[in-house]
């Protein structure tokens, strides 16, 4: 299967395909209508699923392989869970991509060549296409979202940094446990700048927070590796504006008479993710530190 098939996949999900209804939303006029079924609005959803020239494909398929109505959902993704349930077989499993595929050259073999392709010449392309892939699959390596090691007899913590947007707003958060039960999270505003600017300034507030609570040790955790080195001494830093920032980081972390920095995969920070992207709605120059401890929340805005 080519990487063209799965990009394609790829952005329909993200409901990107170029379907008249993105083409509509981008100033681009035409006649919005279905060029398959001639009937329904065109959309990434109606192109996939809903529409009639779609599901006399899939209804060729199932009978072909003796199977009973298995592409359905209300959304695209809940479509291709409820075929992945089907088989443990991995061909069968990649038939969905295959199919859109087919399916979206037969709409734009009639959009821009004025030729018509017919349900049942797209199932064949889609099952020729089946039988000639390889049998086995290369292995792919998947990497090993392993659970930190946290020394819990004094106090551990997790930064992020976010920079979305077009200029790009950034925002930091983060979180400091006391202990399983005490915790402070934050999320800052940080203005315009670039992903390393927020991830960096995460970092900088983190050990400020750690200092405005009186705390000498802290073992701290962040996803963004170049950071992390950059904290570590590992890595060397450049950029002028940077490195002030990360000189401020290597001040604040010469206080404290105990810190270490590690590294972690996204996964393992998604909820500090979160308040880093909330931090960028946040007046720059200014952050929210909540305190929950004993089922007690306590939350202040300061300048920082």
């Amino acid at each position: 299967m080519s990487t063209k098939n799965k990009k394609f996949s790829w952005f329909l999900l993200s409901g990107k395909a170029l379907t008249w209804d993105v083409l509509c939303s981008r100033g681009r006029e035409g006649p919005g209508r279905c060029y398959l079924c001639k009937q329904s609005c065109e959309s990434n959803f109606h192109i996939a699923v809903e529409c009639p020239f779609t599901q006399a494909v899939w209804s060729i398929i199932e009978d072909h392989l003796k199977l009973n109505n298995l592409w359905y959902g209300e959304s695209l993704s809940v479509c291709f869970k409820n075929w992945c349930f089907i088989s443990d077989v991995v061909l069968i499993k990649s038939l969905p991509i295959i199919v859109l595929w087919f399916t979206w050259r037969a709409r734009n073999r009639f959009c821009f060549e004025d030729l018509v392709t017919t349900p049942a010449q797209v199932s064949s392309y889609s099952l020729g296409m089946i039988k000639n892939l390889p049998q086995s699959l290369p292995v792919v390596s998947i990497r090993s979202i392993f659970v930190e090691d946290i020394d819990k007899t004094y106090a551990w913590g997790y930064f992020d940094g976010s920079a979305a947007g077009d200029p790009m707003i950034c925002g930091a958060g983060g979180v400091l446990f006391i202990s399983d039960i005490h915790y402070v999270t934050f999320k800052a505003g940080l203005g315009l700048g670039t992903n390393n600017y927020a991830e960096l300034c995460a970092l900088k507030l983190h050990l400020r927070l750690t200092r405005k609570l009186n705390l000498d040790k802290i073992q701290v955790f962040g996803d963004s590796q170049l950071v992390i080195h950059l904290a570590t001494g590992k890595y060397r830093l450049l950029n002028t504006e940077l490195a002030m920032i990360l000189q401020d980081v290597h001040c604040l972390a010469d206080i404290l008479a105990n810190v270490s920095f590690k590294h972690i995969y996204r996964e393992r920070n998604f909820k500090v993710d979160t308040l880093a992207k909330a931090g960028g709605s946040i007046i720059e120059g200014s952050w929210s530190i909540c305190e929950q401890k004993d089922a007690t929340m306590v939350e202040t805005f300061q300048v920082f």
